[in-house]
């Protein structure tokens, strides 16, 4: 994956109507949804996965990219799509990194890329939404929930520009035919996101 990648496809949800007001300001009822570029350098994407049931072995992908279009007027409208380099991934070794890049595990030559796009989102408390999606790795597309937080916001002067969210759930390695190693590694991946959102024109000024 190379950073020319673009993320067309969607997110709608209900997410949104947290960000429009904590971003409003950005648009009008009658202008065109607001878009947002989640920001790589102010975020992370980390998995973790337990070995021999005792420990867990620790992952994250260092390159992820995905635009965020904010319809204030509208939230049902929103729309999301996050791609993942999965060659970009970091485990504790050296060895430990060319194992799940190799053929048993993500494959990386054959699928170079890890591909989330919500389906809907529901609010489940304050600040927090199930996010549900489709998630496909290797090539393989499953249904994915995932639970969101709202962790903080940061505006720029009196026109509000970033949020930030925290985002976790689990998935089973299995279902994407990682099913290599089962007697040391345990079946569940646990996966742990934070984003920061920023408006394209803001990032780029960075």
């Amino acid at each position: 994956m190379t950073a020319a990648l673009r993320w067309p496809s969607p997110w709608p949800g209900r997410v949104v109507l947290a960000l429009a007001l904590l971003l409003l300001g950005r648009a009008t009822a009658a202008a065109a949804p607001t878009q947002y570029n989640i920001d790589q350098r102010y975020g992370s994407v980390g998995f973790s996965i337990s070995e021999l049931g005792l420990f867990d072995a620790q992952g994250n992908f260092r390159k992820f990219a995905g635009e965020l279009a904010i319809d204030p007027a509208d939230p049902a409208r929103t729309k999301i799509d996050v791609v993942i380099d999965v060659g970009s991934v970091a485990m504790s070794s050296a060895q430990a990194t060319q194992l799940v890049l190799s053929p048993a595990f993500f494959d990386v030559r054959e699928h170079p890329a890890i591909r989330f796009r919500s389906t809907s989102v529901a609010a489940i408390g304050p600040d927090r939404y199930l996010v549900s999606g489709l998630l496909r790795i290797r090539g393989v597309t499953h249904p994915q929930k995932l639970t969101a937080m709202l962790t903080a916001e940061k505006a720029a002067g009196k026109d509000p520009a970033t949020a930030y969210f925290a985002v976790s759930g689990k998935l089973h390695r299995s279902a994407f035919g990682m099913t290599a190693n089962e007697n040391f590694l345990g079946d569940v991946v646990r996966i742990v996101i934070h984003i920061h959102l920023a408006l394209p024109e803001l990032a780029q000024a960075n």
